[in-house]
């Protein structure tokens, strides 16, 4: 089931992001207790990955971070294939799997601009 606020062909605030501010390369959308912190861990130690901002900012299923959320990114549009110089970010949540705002986020046009990855158990 699609909520009601966002079925619309306007979306609401909480699901519209500024543009030329930074957007999330990826999204790792993992299940609860199938390795994701695991895996944020390990992936943050690559030299060109860089997470800041809270692990599971929740922005596409509970609109946490409202103002900040776009702070936690170092890119204004995605890099595919990244150079030897460039840095790519991006976030984890759970969340995306199981609230319907979420999962309907990120699996729609709504999210256009990431890489999406799923980790379930």
């Amino acid at each position: 089931m699609i909520p009601d606020d966002i079925s619309g062909s306007v979306l609401p605030l909480r699901f519209q992001l500024v543009d030329g501010r930074t957007r999330p390369d990826f999204l790792f959308v993992g299940g609860a207790k199938c390795g994701s912190t695991s895996f944020a861990i390990y992936l943050e130690a690559h030299p060109q990955v860089c997470i800041r901002g809270p692990k599971e900012p929740n922005f596409w299923s509970w609109g946490k971070y409202q103002n900040e959320y776009q702070d936690f990114f170092v890119n204004e549009s995605p890099i595919a294939r990244p150079a030897a110089e460039d840095r790519v970010s991006g976030e984890f949540s759970t969340s995306y799997l199981l609230h319907p705002a979420g999962n309907y986020a990120t699996t729609t046009s709504i999210v256009t601009y990431s890489d999406r990855f799923t980790m379930t158990r």
